[in-house]
């Protein structure tokens, strides 16, 4: 009875550790607010993934950085359209525009020393649409 309880145990421990999920499933999300930025729009019911994201902003020098990845629901196809939408209406301009296993739209915005490069990469793990957005200057 005890080496039947032991062996039980022990496929169970087995099995539930098996399968270890994506660092990103497993990062702890926090509802959306306000964007980081004003104009980089977030898709509705998109959490911020704050372990996986950095940014800061100089207003004194108009330079922006950041790092920003956040996890969703809606079909990543939902989301690209979302984006080639919106960051339009916020006067970003697409550059560039690749497919694949991972989506990665390239828009920029402004001219001369106060240019911006805003690359969104956008795929799927298991059922889960991640959203990684990075926003540098461009020199």
């Amino acid at each position: 009875m005890k080496l039947t309880l032991i062996v039980l145990l022990s496929l169970l421990v087995l099995a539930c550790g098996c399968r270890a999920a994506h660092p990103l499933l497993g990062a702890k999300g926090y509802d959306v607010v306000r964007p980081q930025f004003v104009d980089i729009p977030v898709p509705e019911g998109f959490r911020y993934l704050r372990d996986k994201s950095y940014s800061f902003e100089y207003d004194w020098k108009k330079v922006r950085h950041g790092r920003l990845t956040y996890r969703g629901l809606l079909p990543d196809e939902e989301v690209r359209d979302f984006y080639r939408e919106k960051m339009i209406g916020v006067n970003w301009r697409e550059d560039v525009h690749t497919g694949g296993e991972k989506t990665t739209i390239i828009f920029e915005k402004g001219s001369g020393d106060n240019k911006e490069r805003c690359v969104v990469t956008i795929y799927t793990i298991e059922d889960r649409t991640i959203v990684e957005i990075e926003l540098d200057p461009v020199k």
